[in-house]
């Protein structure tokens, strides 16, 4: 008995450092089951913040989703014991439901403040300058780049992310030609955005006006309605 206990003396110096790796590996099996989809997790935060770059997303309503990011990562990189590793897990868990909850919201804001204020115009302007013989192909483009962006669909954040990159260059594209082709003669600017309005009055038919509906064909597209 007493060369038992003097043995189990002998090894308590290293039990608790054994029983530390053992947790630790146990953790470290936890740990790879809860970030076993990390780099998926990665590109979705990715394509959130770029999103949210791209469509001017207040920047102070994404403190949250940046701060959970940061300390999940810092704890899982620096987690040396079992302990700090169930903080770590614990801290991409909070990430892992930060994320999509303000990913929803910068997809609301594409929604109903940018693609309504920049593109549902688009269609009615676009339908309108259809009729125009010289700018139908213009208008076309116009309108389908309007209907698209009214329709665009989270399916996977990357390609939604993808798509509203390419809407936005080819709003930027349309603004300078519309600006090109109808702006130059602000009248006909302010007739034909009147007409897309149904405000249209005689008084805005200027000759000016007039003028340039006959050199692009139009003049035979519009009719006065009391």
């Amino acid at each position: 008995m007493a060369d038992t206990l003097l043995e189990l003396r002998a090894m308590l110096p290293s039990l608790a450092p054994a029983l530390e790796r053992r947790r630790l590996g146990e953790s470290l099996s936890q740990i790879a089951a809860v970030v076993r989809n990390a780099d998926a997790e990665i590109e979705r935060l990715k394509a959130v913040l770029d999103l949210a770059g791209l469509i001017g997303f207040p920047r102070q309503d994404l403190s949250d989703l940046l701060e959970d990011a940061l300390a999940a990562g810092h704890a899982l990189s620096s987690a040396t014991t079992s302990d700090e590793l169930r903080s770590g897990s614990d801290a991409y868990q909070d990430f892992l439901k930060t994320l999509p909850s303000v990913g929803m919201q910068v997809a609301r804001h594409w929604k109903n403040d940018v693609v309504a204020k920049n593109y549902r115009p688009l269609i009615s302007f676009g339908e309108l300058l259809e009729k125009v013989e010289n700018l139908a192909s213009l208008g076309r483009e116009m309108r389908e780049c309007g209907e698209a962006a009214t329709n665009t669909q989270i399916v996977k954040w990357p390609e939604l992310r993808d798509e509203v990159m390419r809407l936005e260059e080819q709003l930027s594209r349309l603004q300078r030609e519309r600006t090109e082709r109808v702006g130059a003669i602000p009248a006909v600017g302010e007739f034909l955005i009147a007409v897309g309005n149904n405000t249209a009055t005689l008084a805005l038919l200027t000759p000016a006006v007039l003028e340039w509906l006959d050199e692009n064909g139009a003049l035979e597209s519009f009719r006065v309605i009391s």
